[in-house]
Formats: structure tokens, sequence, C-alpha cells
């Protein structure tokens, strides 16, 4: 199909004089597809599974095949009847529609995930996030274990070892960091990511530790950052421990004291549905154009500030469940050689502070739109320790790339007044307020960050209106957004940093 069209679209209707060279095309066309989609595994695949792994390998697959096809046409009639830009649009067209397919079947598989379900003031339990100890077959039957029996409790982030051999390498599908030394660095670095890492668990035996790395382990538990379990005390291999207890260091995963969530009853408007479908009409077409300035930075960063070229953090999306948010990367690593603390200041040069400054960091969040994950304008995720009291109002619908509260005030907003924009927006969503939205986008990347006051007042009186339960934080809100219209902008706190 994809071969046909191509052709069509160049020349408008095939022509009989060159009928036999696109019967070359189409028929290498369909020959090298199938047997590339089958290297590729592509026949396997379960649509509605469609992770960013998957995407790749179907762009990957559809490239080679229409390289291969165009290279033997070539050799065996010069590419007589077929004009040098059918590859390009047969190579579009084919990507596009696999693309789709992928994206629909995902989108109506969240859905059904999505519908009916109820947004009490529980959302999805937290995780444990776990980091263990020991490249060996300990290490590989802890990783299974935890896999098949406490998946959905339990994450392994990744591995750390003391075997240089195995750094950069994976334990199945988790990475390994780095050494036992790093470990206090490894987990500032992925509580920046959103992941706070609760436990360490060392798979190796009592005689395989070096003293260096018994006194790291023992810093951690002194610190209280981290739990430190050993796996034969787990398995009780070493001692005789009491069998409750056994089970509860094994299995008690998730933490029993939640704070209460003040309740907010809101009802989507029915814009909401059709979004999803107008995200996607946008973004893809967004993704092909956009493809080649992503592949661009994606070379930058490797060269400038290697790898990994993408930055990740998990933070809560829709009803709280959390998912990775992925940006190109502009912050050189945060250690030196020596591991020494890098200052934010001195982590950037000009080229990434631009690529910062015009959201083009943002670009593989193309990604998690696709995925479902996200929105084309919505609430931004936020990290947890971000989130504001009633976040649940603003979780009921994906989070977005931009929002109402980024183009009326982004970092001049704190957290309450960030809320309360939030909700009005998840309140008044429609397609001109999107289109709003989408324009003042553009103003901020040209002229930077602008508090609208009106607008900040308008949605904390209507939340304080609509929500007394919330009255509490909201009346220093509006106290703040009164006194700012008639004074100076207020400084944003320090400690608080915008999504």
């Amino acid at each position: 199909m994809a071969p046909f069209l191509a052709i069509w679209l160049r020349n408008d209707f095939f022509d009989a004089e060159k009928i036999a060279g696109t019967q070359v095309y189409v028929a290498l066309s369909f020959l090298t597809s199938a047997l590339f989609f089958v290297l590729f595994s592509m026949q396997r695949e379960l649509r509605q599974y469609t992770s960013l792994s998957d995407i790749i390998r179907v762009t990957v697959a559809v490239t080679a095949s229409v390289i291969v096809t165009t290279f033997l046409v070539f050799v065996i009639n010069r590419h007589i009847g077929v004009a040098r830009s059918v590859p390009l649009i047969h190579f579009l067209i084919l990507l596009f529609f696999l693309l789709l397919s992928r994206v629909v079947m995902h989108s109506v598989h969240k859905g059904q995930q999505f519908a009916g379900q109820n947004f009490s003031s529980d959302t999805q339990a937290p995780q444990e996030y776990v980091l263990v100890v020991g490249v060996n077959m300990l290490a590989e039957f802890y990783t299974t274990a935890v896999k098949k029996l406490l998946d959905d409790a339990v994450e392994i982030v990744g591995i750390v070892s003391n075997d240089v051999s195995s750094h950069g390498k994976r334990l199945g599908s988790h990475p390994v960091l780095g050494h036992i030394k790093y470990i206090p660095h490894f987990l500032q670095e992925y509580s920046v990511r959103g992941i706070k890492v609760t436990k360490v668990v060392v798979c190796m035996k009592a005689d395989e530790i070096s003293l260096e790395s018994r006194k790291i382990l023992r810093r951690l538990e002194q610190d209280g950052r981290v739990k430190v379990e050993y796996i034969d005390d787990m398995l009780g291999l070493v001692k005789k421990p009491d069998v409750h207890e056994a089970q509860l260091s094994f299995q008690g995963i998730l933490p029993t004291h939640r704070h209460a969530e003040p309740e907010l009853a809101i009802n989507l408007p029915a814009y909401h549905t059709a979004k999803r479908w107008i995200d996607l009409a946008i973004v893809l077409p967004m993704l092909l154009i956009s493809s080649p300035i992503m592949l661009a930075l994606a070379v930058i960063n490797r060269i400038g500030i290697g790898n990994p070229v993408l930055f990740w953090q998990k933070r809560p999306g829709r009803g709280g469940v959390k998912f990775k948010v992925y940006k190109f990367r502009t912050m050189l690593t945060p250690y030196d050689e020596v591991g020494a603390r890098i200052p934010d200041e001195h982590r950037q040069t000009g080229l990434t502070r631009f690529v910062r400054r015009s959201r083009l960091d943002e670009l593989p969040q193309l990604y998690n739109i696709l995925s479902g994950d996200m929105s084309l304008i919505g609430p931004r995720p936020l990290l947890p320790k971000d989130q504001p009291k009633g976040s649940k109002a603003r979780l009921m619908i994906p989070p977005g790339v931009t929002g109402w509260a980024q183009v009326n005030g982004g970092e001049a907003l704190n957290r309450n007044e960030k809320l309360a924009m939030d909700v009005w927006y998840v309140q008044h969503a429609g397609v001109l307020l999107d289109l709003k939205i989408i324009l003042a986008t553009l103003r901020v990347i040209i002229k930077g960050d602008h508090r609208d006051d009106e607008a900040v007042l308008e949605a904390t009186a209507e939340l304080n209106s609509r929500f007394p339960n919330l009255r509490n934080h909201s009346k220093k809100l509006v106290r703040l957004s009164s006194f700012s219209r008639t004074k100076t902008l207020l400084p944003r706190p320090a400690n608080i940093k915008a999504a």
C-alpha cells in the first residue's frame, strides 16, 4: 500500500511507459519489508503495549527496508520509472501508518484501563525502589524473584558492583551503574529524577564484601537514608529469624500511613474525551517534522555532553500513575572524575542554555504524548515532593507539555497558585482555550515568563468558592495575588523549583 501511494503522490497517475519500473520497485518493497519486519520481530508485537523501544525498532526496520529497496532497484534498472523522491515519500507514509496503528491500539487499550476508574483520594500506592549490590548468581536470583513475585510493588533501579568489567552492562534488564563507593551519588541522582531509593539489597557473601564497601554500607544505615538488607539474612540462611518478621521484611513494601487528600468533586468537560485524538492529529506530523531536529540534538548532546543523551524523571501522571518524562540532557555530569560535586551553574554551556530556553529539550515528550502518558496541553507533571495539597484534581487529566499556569507566570507562581491555575484549566478546557495557550507558549519562548495577576486572581477565587475545603490553603494565596497586583512582583522562593 505504501509504495503504491508514494508513486501515485509523486506522479499523479501511473505512466504506462514507466509501469515496468514501478512494478519492480513495488515488488521489491514488499519483499524487503516482509524480510526486515520478520527480522525485527514486528509480527510478534502486542501493539497495545507499544513502548519507546518498539517505536525505535519500527523506525529502524522501515529505514532499512526502504534503503535496501532503493539500492536493489538502482542495481536492477537504475530507477527507471521511479522518481528519486519516491523512496522518501514511501518511508514517511509507511512509518506514519505503522506508528499510527500502534498509537491507536495503545490509546484504545489505555482508555479501557481508565474507563470507569474512580479517582479517589488514594492514588496509586508508591513503589519501593531498590538498589542491588553485586553482579552474581545471587543478584540474578533476587532480581528474578522480585520480577515474578513483587513486580507491581518493587522496582529495581540498578545494580552496583566493584567488578569494573561489568560497569555499563546489564544483568537481565537492570543496568550496572558503577562502583559501590558511588552509592551515595547514585541515590542523589535518582532523587533528582523523582525516585527515592529506600532499600539497598546486598547480594554478596560476607567474605566477598571489601572493608571499604562495608564502611559505605554502614554509613548508609547510620544516616537512615536507606534500609540495607543482606540476602542471606532475608532468606534465613545465617540466623533463624522470626517468620512473621521475615515476611514483613521481604513483602512489607507499601507504607501504611498517607496524608488525607482534600476531596475535589469536578465534572470533566466533554472536550477531554476528544482531546486525545486532537493530540494525535497534531503530534504525529510534529514528530515527523521534528525528527531531524531531534537527531541533530542527540548527536550534539552525544559529542558535547556524552551518554545518555536523554534525561528522564518519574512523575505522577493521570490518576497518580507514575511515568517517565523524557527530555534532552542540558546539564553536564554532576560529579567530576574524583567524585566531587560540580555546582549547577558550571554544568551548562551556551548551547545547552539556548536549548533549554527555547524548550527544544522537551521535544522527546512528543513520545510521551504518543504513548498517552501526556497531552500537548495540560497541567505540567510535577515531582511527588512538589505536588500541592488537592493535587488529585490536577491529576484527573494527562499532564501537558505546556499549560495555563506556564503561560501565565511559570516560575513566578508558587505551588498553590499553580494548583489554582491547573484546576481552572481542568474545568474550562476547550479548543479556543488550547489555541490561546499554544500562541501564548510561543510568546513565552520568545520573551520569557510573564505573570498575569488577573488570571491568577480569577483562578484562585474560583478555587476558594467552589472548593471550600481548600480555603485554609488558598486564603494566603488570594492575599498574595492581590498584593502583587498593586506592588512589585514577589520574588520566587529559592527552594521551590518550577516544573
